[in-house]
């Protein structure tokens, strides 16, 4: 589990084997390195000068051999925000690079999980009301729990108003999913004569349209995701209209 966290960083598998080892036994020399980590000798001389250029490892000169020691941890998480860092600082650039090769209307195909994250961080991009129909609070789902929460936050701290209208079945199969979308978020529930499958949202000139009824539990167990996206300034205005209508005859939700 560690090494496979540790490649997201960078690191190769046996500098994480290595990393690993020092942080649990202490400082090591390279043969006892090589025989608690499972590297092979040879490889721990090569693993250990990169481990050392990254500032994970330090190196102790004894009077017979060479003791390796971890740098504490928390250096992971600097070496998290130096990225972070590097990134945020090409956005501005970026952003108005991608919105400007945006055409007018447009449509386009999301799928899977890396689909619903990026809807997500749609959303928090326009940085728009928002209107979402047939909601079942599939976003609970443990496989984007990082991005829904960070959306969330966003949401309220941005003060963007979510209108969400639940299908009458939540309030049965998964009510701890009602107000989901935070404390800016304003919730009812579908009348059971809007028994249909259309899960939508709207916001600014978007719509993304479910091909499915999904689930927290349909996601949790991999089942596959495909979203539509439509950019069009007409139909967006329609989805809302219809949204509202829909609003105007749902009730509150009383827990």
């Amino acid at each position: 589990m560690y090494s496979e966290i540790l490649s997201e960083l960078g690191l190769a598998k046996n500098e994480s084997f290595i990393y690993i080892t020092l942080v649990k036994f202490g400082g090591l020399p390279v043969a006892t390195i090589a025989l608690k980590s499972g590297v092979h000798r040879r490889n721990v001389y090569d693993s250990m000068q990169r481990l050392i250029e990254r500032g994970l490892v330090y190196e102790e000169v004894g009077n017979k051999e060479n003791v390796y020691f971890a740098v504490d941890p928390n250096k992971l998480l600097e070496m998290v925000e130096e990225k972070r860092s590097k990134v945020e600082s090409l956005m501005p650039e970026l952003l108005k690079q991608f919105k400007s090769s945006m055409s007018e209307q447009s449509i386009a195909v999301y799928s899977g999980i890396e689909g619903v994250k990026n809807y997500l961080r749609h959303m928090e991009r326009e940085n728009k009301e928002i209107y979402l129909y047939g909601v079942r609070g599939a976003s609970l789902s443990s496989k984007v729990e990082y991005t829904f929460k960070h959306f969330v936050s966003q949401l309220e701290k941005n003060k963007i108003k979510a209108n969400v209208l639940y299908r009458h079945d939540v309030i049965k199969n998964n009510k701890e999913a009602i107000g989901h979308c935070g404390k800016t978020s304003h919730s009812r529930i579908l009348s059971e004569k809007f028994d249909d499958s259309a899960t939508y949202t709207v916001f600014g000139d978007y719509v993304y349209v479910e091909s499915g009824q999904y689930t927290k539990k349909n996601l949790d167990e991999g089942g596959e995701v495909v979203l539509f996206m439509i950019k069009s300034k007409s139909i967006a205005d329609m989805m809302r209209n219809m949204f509202n209508c829909a609003w105007e005859v749902s009730k509150e939700y009383k827990k």
